[in-house]
């Protein structure tokens, strides 16, 4: 199971439901955090990549240094045994690729597509997924070539928000489109996404994360004022069913606190909010949701 961690250089044990900090890998601040399975990979401001197999108490080096002076990354991204870094600061290239050969990661190579760096990157089982020129172009060859896809009727900046083998999703603020594989048509799902909030002066703004946990889809939708709704859809998007459980609720009185990140794991939902009052939820039936928030009272819960 592939995720990005709700918070950042933090580590929970079950047993105790106790947040711990753990180190920074040589010291350097952390851009990007994902997991594969037991093994963390993070990206530094430095532009450096490394992996943890003890949850954060080592940190090794992946594919030696990427740029001298590159510096951020943008992107992190694991498919099978290749990492993808792209960055934008530094450096004549911006779109990098490492193989684990079996036994040690490669060194970093540039790839061949260097126009710009890569703002995002998702993937299924084929094919890896991005945005090149304001368009959602994909590769079967592990990023040595890219093709554009025919584009969802959307104007603006594109966003990928959630792949897997059945489906592609794209949205531009709150609306959402979805594509069968690599089939040419593109459905609007927005349904009823972008109509249950709080009154006006509110408004929807933009889909923060989705993400599948067994049978459903999970969309957070962020409206003004940070306020947000969460949504799950049982038949991708076809149609979508309200989460009113959420117990993080905003000081406005408008509705719930939005959540802007979204893991799953087995059954769990794993919701992280934008708030300083609480932060971090599960729940396996979204009726009851537990708060898992202890030892964070020292950190920005966003």
């Amino acid at each position: 199971m592939k995720f990005n961690l709700i918070a950042l250089f933090i580590w929970i044990s079950f047993l105790s439901a106790q947040w711990e900090t753990i180190s920074w890998p040589n010291n350097e601040q952390i851009d990007k955090i994902i997991a594969d399975e037991n093994i963390l990979y993070a990206g530094t401001v430095l532009a450096e990549v490394y992996q943890s197999i003890d949850h954060g108490e080592i940190w090794t080096q992946v594919g030696g240094d990427i740029d001298e002076i590159s510096y951020a990354t943008d992107v992190l991204h694991k498919k099978g045994n290749a990492l993808f870094f792209s960055h934008n600061i530094g450096g004549d290239d911006y779109n990098f690729r490492c193989f684990f050969n079996g036994e040690e990661w490669e060194n970093w190579e540039p790839l061949p597509y260097q126009t710009s760096s890569f703002t995002q990157m998702k993937s299924n089982s084929d094919f890896l997924f991005t945005i090149i020129a304001g368009g959602i172009a994909y590769s079967d060859d592990y990023g040595d070539t890219w093709t554009l896809m025919p584009q969802p009727p959307l104007e603006g900046y594109l966003n990928i928000p959630y792949t897997d083998d059945n489906y592609t999703f794209i949205n531009h603020g709150c609306a959402l489109y979805r594509k069968n594989s690599m089939d040419e048509y593109w459905e609007d799902v927005t349904g009823v996404l972008d109509d249950i909030g709080p009154p006006e002066p509110y408004g929807c703004t933009s889909i923060q994360a989705m993400e599948m946990v067994e049978d459903k889809l999970i969309i957070s939708m962020y409206w003004y004022g940070g306020v947000g709704r969460l949504f799950y859809s049982e038949n991708y998007g076809d149609t979508w069913e309200l989460i009113d459980t959420f117990p993080s609720q905003s000081g406005s009185g408008m509705g719930d606190n939005n959540v802007n990140a979204l893991a799953g794991i087995s059954d769990y939902l794993f919701a992280g909010t934008a708030t300083s009052q609480d932060g971090l939820f599960y729940t396996n039936d979204y009726e009851n949701w537990t708060e898992y928030s202890g030892g964070l009272e020292s950190y920005s819960l966003s």
